[in-house]
C-alpha cells in the first residue's frame, strides 16, 4: 500500500510539472494532477471488480462523475 502512494505521489508530481510546462500556474497543475489521478485510482480499483469492463471508458466515466459533481461544463 505504501509502495502504491508513492508511486501516485510521484506521478502527480510528473503531471503536475507536464502541465505546469504547458503554461498552468503552479497550484491548478497540481490540484489537476491530484484529482486525475485520483479519478483513475477510483476507476482502476473498479476496473479489478468488474474486469469485464474497459479501464479507458470507467476513467472517462469517474472524471464524468466528477464534472457532474462540481457543475462544469467542460
Amino acid at each position: 500500500m505504501q509502495r502504491e502512494l508513492m508511486m501516485f505521489a510521484s506521478g502527480a508530481e510528473t503531471v503536475a510539472g507536464v502541465l505546469s510546462e504547458r503554461g498552468l500556474e503552479e497550484r491548478v497543475a497540481r490540484v489537476t494532477a491530484e484529482t486525475v489521478l485520483a479519478a483513475f485510482r477510483v476507476a482502476f480499483e473498479y476496473w479489478g471488480e468488474h474486469p469485464d469492463r474497459e479501464l479507458p471508458q470507467l476513467v472517462d466515466e469517474t472524471l464524468d462523475e466528477l464534472k457532474s459533481v462540481l457543475g462544469s461544463d467542460t
